[in-house]
Parts: structure tokens; sequence; C-alpha cells
């Protein structure tokens, strides 16, 4: 049966069963300068029992074959932090991931056995730097945001972020079955409309359909028929005065032709 690997975060809890409070404090992924993401030791151990003397201990975190050839091509990015430190291990997944050969001298080895660190090669004794300024500030940084207070305020920042997603797609979803709801209404009433009518809805014909929708429904047809039917009204009205004013010239004219007719009858007698 093979050995079973595990990942970075579980490995990080074994770190902290080996070297446990409040003898020890654990702090994880330590930048020995904030602006560079990549110069940081994945954890680092000091003892805090001045009887026993303090002592500083390194760790680099290495989950897979990958990672660890990383680290291989990158030998300052330890150095940075393993001159301060009086020892210095390397914590891998399984040995599968590494040959112990591979693993620079002065370098102890952790492996995982069960539910603890077992040391597979140890760590020998550092001459180590005093501790500097900038190294000092990067500890006290690391123990600043790993603190009860700083964790409970990431875990309500995180927590909060993830209810504000939540409500956001919530939102967005609603927003678009009331959208899906509202065209699938204005639809149905656009076929109803259209059977009711016998008129097509086509987008080119909206607004002549809409106009005349309109009049009809703000009384504007019955407006117009009383018009027409006061025009006609007016219309025949003028038609009986002009007939009759006809008629009365007809009468005259045919007097006068009389007359004449009359008078000229009279003349040719008398010739």
């Amino acid at each position: 049966m093979g050995e079973k690997r595990i990942d970075a975060r579980a490995l990080q809890e074994l770190i902290r069963r080996r070297y446990p409070a409040p003898q020890w404090l654990v702090l994880f992924e330590v930048r020995n300068d904030p602006r560079l993401a990549t110069r940081r030791a994945d954890a680092i151990a000091v003892s805090t029992d001045s009887r026993a003397g303090v002592e500083i201990h390194g760790f680099e975190i290495k989950a897979s074959r990958a990672d660890w050839l990383r680290e291989v091509r990158m030998p300052q990015k330890s150095r940075d932090f393993s001159d301060y430190c009086d020892r210095w291990w390397l914590v891998a997944s399984s040995s599968k991931i590494l040959r112990e050969s591979e693993v620079p001298p002065g370098w102890g080895l952790l492996l995982p056995r069960g539910e603890r660190l077992i040391s597979t090669r140890e760590a020998p004794q550092l001459e180590s730097k005093p501790v500097e300024r900038p190294f000092l500030a990067a500890l006290l940084r690391r123990a600043i945001e790993e603190s009860p207070h700083q964790e409970r305020l990431r875990e309500e920042f995180h927590r909060g972020f993830e209810e504000g997603q939540a409500l956001q797609r919530r939102s967005v979803s609603l927003d678009t079955r009331l959208a899906e709801r509202r065209a699938e209404l204005l639809q149905r009433k656009i076929l109803t409309f259209e059977e009711e009518s016998g008129i097509p809805v086509e987008p080119w014909r909206g607004a002549r359909i809409g106009q005349a929708v309109r009049l009809v429904l703000s009384g504007g047809m019955e407006q117009y028929r009383r018009r027409l039917e006061r025009a006609e009204h007016s219309l025949g009205t003028l038609t009986e005065r002009i007939r009759g004013a006809l008629e009365e010239l007809g009468d005259e004219a045919l007097e006068e032709e009389r007359v004449f007719l009359e008078e000229l009858r009279a003349a040719q007698s008398g010739d």
C-alpha cells in the first residue's frame, strides 16, 4: 500500500502539532519584503521559553514534485530567511516527491507519519546571523496578521464578501426572471391584439397602429363622427338654399321671357 500524499494546509497543521503553543510561536507564509510575494518562508517557528534557549526554525513546505523543483531552481528564496534561523527544515508531503540526495546540505527533512511529522534527516545546528530589524519586522507583521482578532476580521470580511456575491446572484436571477415574465406577458398581449383586430403588429407599423389605437380609446373616432354629421347637416341646409335660389331665378327668367315675347308680337302687329 503506497504512501498517502497530503496537501500544504494539512502539512501546516502537522507543523503546529510538532511545535505546539505556547512553547512555540508558529507563523506561516512570512514575507521578508511585503512588496515581493515570491520572497517568503513557508513557515517560521520561534521558541518562547528563554530558559531552554530561544531558537528559530524555518520550513519549506512542498506538496508536489513540481513545487519542489521550483524551490531547487530558486535557492536564494530560502537563504533570505535561513541565514537568521538556527535550523532549516524541508517538510514534504511524501518521500515520493523528492530524492533525499536532492535535499541541500544543512537542511533537515520532515515527513508525515499518521498524525505527526517525523524527522528522516535531522536538521543540523546552523551558524545563524543575529536577528536584524527587517527580519524582526517581518515576523511581527505576520504575527499581527495571524492574531485571532485579525483572523476574525478576515473571516468576517470573506463571509460578507461571499454573502454579497450570493445576494448579487439572487438579485440578478430575480431581475432575469422578472424580465422574462414581462416579455412573456407582452408577447401574449400582442398575440391577443392580433387575433382580435386582425392587424399584424410589425416593427415598422408599430407607431401608426399605436396612434390609431390611442385615437379609438380616447374617443377620437366619436368626435370625428359628430363633426361629419354636423358637416352633413350644414351641407344639406346649404343645398336647400341653393335649390330655392335657383328656383326663384328660374321663375323671374320665365316672366322676363314672356314679357319680351309679348312686346315683340305687338310691334310686329303695328307694322
